[in-house]
């Protein structure tokens, strides 16, 4: 049984490592049937995907333990634990009473409280950022600037950053400090 079309093995590397880690685990004969090759290309596949530090290895097949490496990579954290963060969620929205502030860190957990938040009383999707933040490429990006109905940044911000946001309509207030003024980056 194939997945389609596939040219060489970056492809086929990045089927099966999502694979892998949708399922948490997988054998080397069930990756090589899926993906229509051999057992032994199947091998050279996983010793590069461990070499890469997506995948641990065992006799036979392959697992998506949970290691450093494994919990940077958002597309694991927001697959693993679904039932357990969705209790968590449903338990603190109890918790939650109108008026309240609530801090949310950058973790998948918050992240099912955010979204029940969101399809309740939250009327705005504000974002807050230092100057440092912007205009940096990030490991990982979990949603477009454009999204947020306010992006709230430093007088820090250089102008360049500021015109940034203007061209891709991204509306934003900017907070004064007490060091104040833009910077120029």
């Amino acid at each position: 049984m194939s997945d389609g079309p596939q040219r060489g093995p970056a492809p086929r590397q990045a089927a099966i490592a999502e694979q892998v880690l949708a399922a948490g685990s997988a054998t080397a004969a069930e990756l090589a049937d899926r993906f229509d090759v051999s057992l032994m290309t199947i091998h050279r596949d996983l010793d590069e995907l461990e070499r890469q530090g997506l995948v641990r290895k065992f006799r036979g097949g392959v697992t998506a333990q949970p290691s450093g490496v494994f919990e940077s990579n958002v597309a694991y954290r927001l697959k693993a634990m679904r039932a357990e963060k969705a209790a968590v969620a449903e338990y603190a929205l109890k918790l939650i009473e109108p008026g309240m502030a609530v801090m949310l860190d950058d973790s998948t957990s918050t992240l099912e409280i955010a979204r029940r938040l969101g399809s309740g009383s939250v009327a705005k999707n504000v974002l807050l950022l230092d100057h440092s933040e912007l205009g940096r490429v990030a490991l990982h990006r979990l949603a477009p600037l454009s999204r947020f109905d306010l992006v709230l940044v430093d007088d820090g911000t250089s102008d360049r950053l500021l015109r940034d946001l203007d061209e891709h309509e991204v509306p934003y207030e900017v907070c004064p400090t007490a060091a104040g003024g833009p910077g120029d980056d």
